[in-house]
């Protein structure tokens, strides 16, 4: 048997937007006082740490199990209303990019 640790560098694409009041059809200005919209997406740089354990069920065969932790940090998404009519921002979100990952597998070794 075989436990293990990992660490490091993580990566991966983001993106948040808001589009109206779900879908821009549903969002006019004879129905809406303020409609909002935007996007925000890139690439986002973080860390991940976790581990493992990989056990031996014959001298060829292997079976393992794995939990990961990611952090890409976060990303700032600010709206303002598609109409115009009121210039300064209307909302502002931050959405925090962390997860879980669990994995698991059979190996053959040759």
């Amino acid at each position: 048997m075989l436990l293990y640790g990992t660490g490091g560098l993580a990566y991966g694409n983001e993106k948040i937007s808001e589009n109206g009041f779900g879908t821009a059809a549903g969002c006019t200005a004879a129905v809406a006082i303020v409609c909002t919209s935007g996007s925000s997406t890139g690439v986002g740089v973080g860390w991940t740490a976790g581990g493992g354990v990989e056990y031996a069920v014959s001298r060829n065969w292997t079976v393992k199990a794995e939990y990961l932790y990611y952090d890409l940090g976060s990303r700032t998404l600010t709206l303002n209303d598609v109409f115009g009519r009121f210039p300064a921002n209307v909302q502002t979100f931050t959405d925090a990019f962390r997860g879980n990952i669990v994995r698991g597998g059979v190996n053959y070794k040759f």
